[in-house]
């Protein structure tokens, strides 16, 4: 009974690791290639949801897909940020929402209210990866952002290689 119980334990320990999030370390460089913006921001509220059919829209041509079903299962942070600083990208207000999944294990950014953060960001989805599932923004001042994406709390030195790289790029 004892040996039953431990491979019980072993193959659930080994399905949380199946879903747990896997980020490969980027750098700065490769943060903002990847972005559509890039800012650094105070979160000034935080709400958790399932629904996102106000804020992005899904595009998907099966919806037995397990991309498909899983993303409808997991639960979203929505977060209001202040935007302090714009350094990549176009909003149309000050204030602009930001989509993460809510647990860590989905590779959602555990974002704090009243903390500043620098916030890589796209218009969509890049969790569920899938040709055959996409979720995207709606408008020019929602995005979606992951603890893959680079976002941290603000911290001097990432801002000024920030600056620096984005100044090389224009040249």
């Amino acid at each position: 009974m004892k040996k039953f119980q431990l491979l019980i334990a072993l193959l659930c320990l080994i399905n949380i690791q199946a879903f747990a999030c896997t980020c490969y370390e980027i750098t700065t460089k490769e943060a903002i290639n990847g972005a559509q913006i890039v800012m650094k921001g105070t979160v000034i509220s935080k709400i958790l949801t399932h629904n996102l059919s106000d804020i992005s829209t899904i595009k998907t041509s099966d919806t037995t897909n397990i991309h498909y079903v899983m993303a409808h299962r997991v639960l979203m942070a929505v977060v209001k940020i202040k935007v302090n600083k714009l350094y990549k990208g176009k909003i149309s207000s000050d204030i602009i929402t930001m989509i993460t999944p809510k647990m860590s294990a989905s590779c959602g950014f555990n974002f704090q209210i009243g903390d500043e953060y620098i916030v890589y960001a796209t218009n969509h989805d890049t969790t569920f990866m899938s040709n055959k599932f996409e979720r995207k923004s709606k408008d020019i001042n929602t995005y979606w952002t992951d603890q893959c994406s680079g976002t941290m709390l603000s911290d001097q030195s990432e801002e000024d290689q920030i600056k620096k790289i984005l100044k090389k790029q224009k040249i």
